[in-house]
């Protein structure tokens, strides 16, 4: 048993203390700075009674904040908790955020649910039950490759160094496989995805033949997103559920141009696509870039794959509006109606500004279709991060109140757990002479240059008539942490 394992174990009321308060600490914590931050970004309800292009432009910055903070908030509290839980808590630090930091998810989950609903048109009609089940379809089917390179950046980090080599070929493998539609595949395996209807298969079928394409059978994907994707290297198309029932068959038809307007593109093209989906390889070696390089190595990493990126993004734009012109020439205001109903589905502002999509109002006019709404402004950019800006300035208060709580610590005994004390060697302050031993050897074994551990060990040990371990402690101790005891020498003259 370790010195760390032994002072737990003698101090087991503490110890259940500590966790017991960490966990409803991350609960409580959680709950606080997730409410503030949707409170902030939630518009007014005058807003949210406007006609569906206004109410997109203020609720849009709201659901992408909503996200931010679904994302950030459980990893600033699940870095924050463990931190400040001393030395009590019975795991490690990077188990603590391993544990927090989903319990802290869970709970902004449930609070973006409720908020997610106040947001949508017609509450009654929002079910979180369709809400998460979409949501994770879609990521799994476009993004699943990021979230599979982030657990490998995890396996590397705890791995000998020659594993990054192997692991830079199987994040290649990964990114390769989710552009040949392994993504699709998958959500079909666990009933995310199935089948298109024979309805779908033969307007899809029909519009491949006029481009001289054949591509795979089509799948829809349940989410009630509407929405539409092309896997270019798969030749492949796929459509969700919500697409289907937002659009009519001659707008189908619209949509399906675009997509296999894709699956027209060069090989220059794809191979810049696939270029740049390969750029997040490195994000696999963020920590042993760190060992080697220090801090410039995972910062250029990241440089690298935000660089190449950025450097596509007119292509991607461009063929965004070669999509269109695809569209454009079999029924141009079909396909034009076809975008607003999904944007209008998707509650998505009509106007970005910038993206890889032109915008709404400038898409539907070059399809032969004017907008029957006047054209908003683009929605806030810095409104997406308001709430979670301030939520991350509240949780600096945490630390001194953490500071106002250890003054329960003084009373010992369980107490002692509630946020542990800032260190062992504290603990052994306030601690009998036996059990103080115990704690400075805890702290010792954690930080052997602890000299105010190797002073209170001294002092316990010599109160304890110990006094061959005592002096042995005093090896390379300034004489000042010594001085103040020096009464002891008359019970344990030098050696």
């Amino acid at each position: 048993m370790s010195a760390v394992e032994a002072a737990r174990a003698s101090m087991p009321g503490s110890v259940v203390v500590a966790a017991l308060s960490e966990l409803t600490l991350a609960v409580l914590l959680s709950l606080a700075l997730g409410s503030l931050a949707l409170a902030i970004l939630k518009p007014s309800a005058a807003k949210l009674r406007l006609e569906w292009p206004e109410r997109a432009r203020f609720t849009w910055p709201a659901r992408r904040g909503g996200a931010l903070v679904q994302l950030f908030i459980p990893l600033l509290v699940g870095a924050i908790v463990p931190v400040l839980g001393g030395p009590l808590a019975p795991w490690t630090l990077p188990q603590g955020v391993g544990l927090m930091a989903p319990l802290c998810w869970v709970v902004i989950q449930g609070l973006r649910l409720r908020f997610e609903r106040s947001l949508h048109p017609r509450p009654e009609e929002f079910s979180p039950r369709s809400f998460l089940l979409g949501r994770w379809a879609f990521l799994l089917v476009m993004y699943g490759h990021l979230f599979l390179l982030m657990g490998l950046a995890v396996l590397v980090a705890g791995a000998p160094g020659w594993t990054v080599w192997p692991a830079l070929l199987v994040a290649a493998g990964l990114i390769l496989a989710w552009s040949h539609g392994a993504g699709a595949a998958l959500a079909e395996r666990l009933g995310m995805a199935g089948p298109a209807s024979p309805e779908l298969s033969e307007i899809v079928r029909e519009r491949a033949e006029r481009l001289g394409l054949r591509p795979k059978p089509v799948r829809v994907l349940y989410w009630d997103g509407a929405n539409a994707f092309a896997f270019p290297m798969a030749q492949e198309l796929m459509f969700t559920s919500g697409a289907l029932r937002c659009l009519s068959p001659e707008q189908l038809a619209g949509v399906a141009d675009h997509e296999l307007g894709h699956l027209a593109e060069s090989r220059g093209v794809l191979l810049a696509r696939t270029a740049t989906a390969l750029a997040y390889a490195p994000l696999v070696a963020l920590v042993p870039a760190w060992r080697t390089l220090g801090v410039a190595g995972p910062a250029l990493i990241l440089l690298g794959a935000v660089g190449i990126s950025m450097a596509t993004g007119r292509l991607r734009r461009r063929m965004e509006e070669r999509a269109d012109e695809h569209a454009h020439g079999e029924d141009g205001p079909a396909y034009g109606l076809a975008l607003e109903a999904l944007y209008r589905h998707n509650r998505a502002p009509a106007v970005l500004g910038k993206g890889p999509h032109p915008d709404l109002a400038d898409r539907m006019r070059a399809a032969g279709a004017e907008p029957s709404w006047p054209v908003p402004e683009p929605p806030s950019r810095w409104r997406p991060h308001l709430g979670l800006g301030v939520a991350a300035l509240v949780s600096l208060l945490v630390a001194p109140l953490r500071a106002g709580v250890l003054v329960l610590a003084w009373l010992g005994g369980p107490m002692t757990g509630l946020w542990g004390g800032t260190s062992w060697s504290e603990l052994g302050w306030q601690a009998e002479p036996g059990p103080a031993v115990g704690l400075f050897e805890a702290a010792l074994e954690e930080d052997p240059s602890d000299e105010q551990a190797k002073a209170g060990a001294m002092q316990a040990l010599a109160q304890l008539g110990r006094c061959q371990e005592a002096w042995a402690y005093s090896e390379g101790l300034p004489e000042w942490w010594i001085e103040p005891w020096m009464e002891l020498r008359e019970r344990c003259p030098r050696p």
